[in-house]
């Protein structure tokens, strides 16, 4: 079951995925049986573009009611997923983090966190993210492991914009496509690496053929470096639609997530199915 304030993510969630409602976690209350409580708790209180409150913001703490939530339907473990920013230090104030698994701990549950980058399992787009997974039994939790990256150095190649938008010919990277000030803008993308983090917005980097015009990646070119397959239908006007699309976690990383965690609970190992 999906849940989200967001009308158009949630038709979003139901028109791929399964079942969604529109709801505020702040006053959900459910009744069903779930093993599992994943959730990705809005990431603009600790994000470099947002608004770097914190704790201090009122979606900074939406993490102690999915504690709440996980407890009330019974589940055996529950993932949750932020930008790195949580991870800092701030105004002289502890991360962010300290007190999310503080609040996972006094709810029952016993966790760990690290940095993954969605690069590191097949995304096409460099996208650190800070993972929390926490588990109500603690001889699961100890018998937990992480994903192993499966590309990179030593591993299989980085998936590539190249690769992922099936470009040809040759291209210009580094530097600006246009001379801007702003932190993300008129970056030219290095089609052989994977792309810079995608936001929720129309990009402003830029695509730049040796010869030929430029271009900046569209939607459905932003979110193949998203992961997202090919024919994924997102709900809304085009900005709901980057919204979807740039808040997400990419599908690989997820689904690497989701099958180490799965195999601590059922105490057998899981492989990753291929897309």
């Amino acid at each position: 079951m999906g849940v989200d304030l967001d009308e158009d993510a949630v038709a979003a969630h139901v028109a791929n995925v399964g079942p969604a409602s529109v709801g505020d976690v702040r006053e959900l209350q459910v009744a069903e049986r779930y093993a599992v409580v994943a959730a990705g708790v809005p990431c603009q209180p600790h994000s470099e573009q947002g608004s770097k409150r914190g704790l201090a913001d009122d979606r900074g703490r939406l993490h102690e009611h999915v504690v709440r939530i996980a407890n009330s339907v019974g589940a055996q473990a529950l993932i949750l997923e932020n930008v790195p920013g949580i991870a800092h230090a701030r105004r002289g104030l502890p991360a962010a983090i300290e007190s999310v698994v503080e609040t996972v701990r006094v709810g029952g549950f016993h966790g760990q966190w690290r940095v993954l980058d969605a690069a590191d399992y097949g995304t096409p787009q460099h996208r650190p993210r800070v993972v929390l997974v926490a588990f109500r039994s603690a001889q699961v939790a100890r018998g937990f492991r992480w994903p192993e990256p499966s590309h990179g150095q030593g591993r299989a190649p980085y998936v590539t914009v190249r690769a992922a938008l099936g470009l040809k010919g040759s291209f210009r990277s580094g530097g600006r496509h246009l001379p801007v000030t702003w932190w993300q803008g008129s970056r030219r993308i290095d089609v052989d690496a994977p792309s810079f983090t995608i936001g929720t917005r129309n990009n402003a980097d830029w695509i730049c053929p040796v010869v030929g015009e430029a271009w900046r990646p569209q939607l459905e070119e932003l979110a193949l470096l998203q992961g997202f397959p090919v024919g994924f239908r997102f709900h809304g006007l085009q900005a709901a639609k980057h919204r979807q699309m740039g808040n997400a976690l990419p599908p690989q990383l997820a689904q690497a997530v989701g099958m180490a965690v799965a195999s601590a609970l059922s105490g057998e190992r899981i492989a990753v199915r291929s897309a």
